[in-house]
């Protein structure tokens, strides 16, 4: 729990796979105040395998 502007705010973070939520709830009033979803684009794990295929 966060105090902000004398609010007391909770702040949830949810982590599934490579897709994080970030959310902020009025701890008085129960109303949502921010939520962020974000998706983890890691290229490092793409099936591009168009350099093995140059021989």
């Amino acid at each position: 729990m966060d105090n902000d502007d004398s609010r007391h705010i909770y702040e949830i973070e949810i982590v599934n796979g490579n897709r994080k939520a970030e959310i902020e709830i009025d701890a008085f009033t129960g109303k949502v105040l921010i939520l962020e979803i974000e998706t983890d684009d890691d290229d490092s794990n793409s099936d591009d395998d168009s350099d093995d295929d140059d021989n």
